[in-house]
């Protein structure tokens, strides 16, 4: 979602002043649970005591009625489109709202409601804080707008001793580096959605000796990152941290929660006064609930995109516990995987009412259009989006963003090939009894299945994906491997080269090196074998391997190690797979120069995080990327939706289409 700085006013039309509200006074009172503004709109009449129901005390108000004016009447119900409830008192006849606290709400109450307004003594201070967040985050915005006009990088003096510290250690931050990670020092939620390989975790950190450096006392500090990249922090602090004398780094490791607390409480004891850092997996996180009690001074979330699903345990969690992170920032180069929909949790993580919601249904209901629920069903098909200059100017005010080709106009170039393989007769037969099979089955479903059956479905699917890539799986958890396999062998021949084809193989220069993105184990078995016997030295790793540093060290820093073969879901984010050890490139004449994608599933994240793990700020020669497909099988159908960014319909529908369109197998002759 490009944004442009103009876009940061494109509130103001949303914003427009009432002009005719008679003599109407708007009363600003927070309810009992301190969570919502209620709204009292009514005339300038006759006094009448009522008491505050929050504060217990007798206050004056002007009260014979709902005022006169339709404009003044009706304010809240046209205009507070984002969520309002309307509240019963009795003998009181005077329209009375609740609205959720959130800064969109605050602008329309300022600079909607143009007559009188009186805010209670209890509700002055959540106005107060929420403008001056605004005030920080417009700033940030018009900074990055400096920046990207000028290149011009906010400067200060801690910021000037920060840059020297990194000089020592040979490292200098890019501007677009400085100005981002300038505008998270300076905000007390702050997200980083940059792209792959553009330097999000020195900015992180440069957040975090920011907050040690002003701070007066030992501080705790929650790094919350995919599981597979927990070693990776521990040496980007070592690399990038000026305080990292300062820091004691403890991981919660342990094969249950009272464990895992019992090791952490032990690991604090040998702190010795230094700064805590605790580095855990999201699910190891969500799971220690004793973790849950403890206050953060800083919550760095990297892979945010990991908490974009508000209905999952681990986004519930994370922001259930929001209010215990005093800072926070949170990272992803993917921080939409389908929809603008996706963005809530994130804006939500950085602040209560960031959003500009209460509720991810409000925040649904004001940036989608969704057809009529069905006569049958209560489900609401989303047809389109609404209102997004406005979901624009929330990003440009409380993210950076930047794209690779602007941050690093430098970087070599990516190209993109698809190499074709034909399925064997045995293949062909097991792939189309398994369409026939999976047809019949969506066949009885309703018009309208719920979002549950419908991702069933699609994982279904990907046993066709299984076939194509040369091994069939049973309802019964057995598995048969099909030999010959034409696209294990086609990814041999470009690896090694086949002369009779006119197929130049990534290997044959010694300085080459080759990634092999999966998305089942079992091709992680079947590629290492063939490898092996061809005589290709390789290294694979999956979410359960024990020793992902090392396998991470061998492929970049062993000359001999030529192929990295991995899972996309988890090996795809937070790794750094260049072909030569990054902190010594110069002893090194290797690099990684292909990624080949053997299988692939529905996850368009998966797909953008894991081709660039080659494709970063340290990356000295040009990448291809070569997706392995068969034609006219369900291969091309996920490389197209994927490619294409687009959302899978929750509609059978859809799937339909995709399996008539892949059930013919005249096609492919058999």
């Amino acid at each position: 979602m490009t944004i442009k700085y103009e876009e940061v006013a494109s509130t103001k039309k949303y914003l427009y002043p009432e002009t005719d509200l008679g003599k109407a006074i708007l009363q600003i009172t927070l309810n009992k649970s301190q969570d919502a503004f209620q709204l009292e709109i009514y005339d300038k009449l006759p006094l009448r005591e009522i008491v505050d129901n929050l504060t217990g005390q007798h206050r004056n108000i002007q009260d014979l009625g709902p005022p006169a004016s339709y404009n003044a009447s009706s304010f809240v119900t046209r205009r507070f489109k984002h969520g309002f409830k309307v509240l019963n008192r009795k003998n009181v006849y005077h329209p009375i709202y609740e609205v959720p606290i959130t800064d969109y709400t605050t602008k329309l109450i300022k600079h909607g409601w143009t007559n009188p307004k009186l805010v209670s003594s209890t509700a002055q201070p959540l106005f107060d804080s929420i403008f001056m967040r605004e005030f920080y985050a417009e700033t940030n915005a018009k900074r990055t707008h400096e920046y990207k006009e000028s290149s011009k990088v906010p400067t200060s003096e801690w910021f000037d001793k920060h840059d020297a510290f990194l000089l020592t250690q040979d490292i200098a931050l890019n501007p677009y580096q400085k100005t981002a990670s300038y505008n998270a020092c300076f905000s007390k939620g702050y997200a980083l959605f940059c792209d792959p390989g553009t330097g999000k975790t020195a900015m992180m950190l440069r957040k975090l000796d920011y907050v040690l450096d002003h701070s007066d006392r030992q501080t705790l500090t929650l790094i919350a990152c995919p599981k597979t990249i927990r070693s990776n922090w521990i040496n980007e602090i070592n690399k990038f941290s000026s305080n990292k004398d300062k820091i004691h780094i403890v991981t919660l490791n342990g094969n249950n929660p009272t464990d895992r607390v019992v090791n952490f409480i032990n690991d604090c004891g040998e702190a010795n006064g230094k700064h805590i850092v605790i580095i855990t997996g999201f699910e190891t996180f969500v799971q220690t609930v004793q973790m849950h009690n403890i206050e953060y001074d800083l919550l760095l979330l990297d892979e945010s995109h990991n908490i974009a699903n508000p209905t999952t345990k681990r986004t519930k969690t994370f922001l259930s516990n929001k209010k215990k992170f005093h800072n926070v920032v949170i990272a992803t180069g993917t921080p939409f995987r389908n929809t603008p929909f996706d963005i809530y949790p994130q804006l939500e993580m950085m602040g209560d009412g960031v959003s500009g919601f209460d509720s991810f249904k409000a925040f649904k209901d004001f940036y989608g259009i969704f057809a009529a629920p069905s006569a049958f069903t209560k489900i609401r098909h989303l047809e389109g989006f609404q209102n997004i200059p406005l979901l624009q100017e929330k990003l440009a005010k409380y993210s950076f963003i930047i794209r690779k080709e602007e941050a690093l106009p430098y970087l070599p170039k990516k190209t993109f090939s698809i190499a074709e393989c034909n399925m064997t007769k045995d293949q062909g037969k097991v792939y189309y009894a398994l369409c026939e099979q999976l047809f019949a089955e969506i066949s009885n479903y309703g018009p309208d299945p719920d979002s549950i059956t419908v991702n069933n479905i699609l994982t279904q699917m990907l046993r066709l994906a299984q076939i194509t890539s040369g091994y069939a799986a049973t309802d019964l958890g057995t598995r048969s491997v099909f030999d010959p396999n034409p696209k294990l062998d086609l990814l041999v021949k470009l690896l090694l080269g086949d002369k009779e084809e006119e197929i130049d193989g990534i290997l044959e220069d010694p300085d080459r090196k080759a990634i092999v993105w999966c998305c089942f184990k079992e091709n992680l078995k079947m590629i290492k074998a063939r490898l092996a016997l061809e005589g290709i030295d390789s290294v694979c790793f999956h979410g359960t391997s024990e020793d992902k540093d090392d396998i991470i060290t061998r492929y970049n820093c062993d000359i001999n190690c030529r192929v990295f073969i991995g899972i996309a879901a988890s090996g795809g984010v937070g790794l750094n797979l260049v072909g030569f050890d990054p902190y010594n490139p110069d002893k090194y004449t290797t690099n990684t120069t292909d990624t080949l994608n053997y299988s692939t599933n529905w996850s368009m994240v998966n797909r953008l995080q894991s081709i660039d793990r080659a494709h970063r700020y340290t990356t000295r020669v040009p990448q291809h990327i070569t997706d392995l497909l068969v034609p006219n099988s369900i291969d091309m159908e996920i490389y197209n939706k994927v490619t294409a960014k687009v959302e899978m319909s929750m509609s059978l529908q859809n799937i339909k289409g995709i399996l008539k369109s892949i059930m013919n197998p005249q096609v492919n002759g058999y």
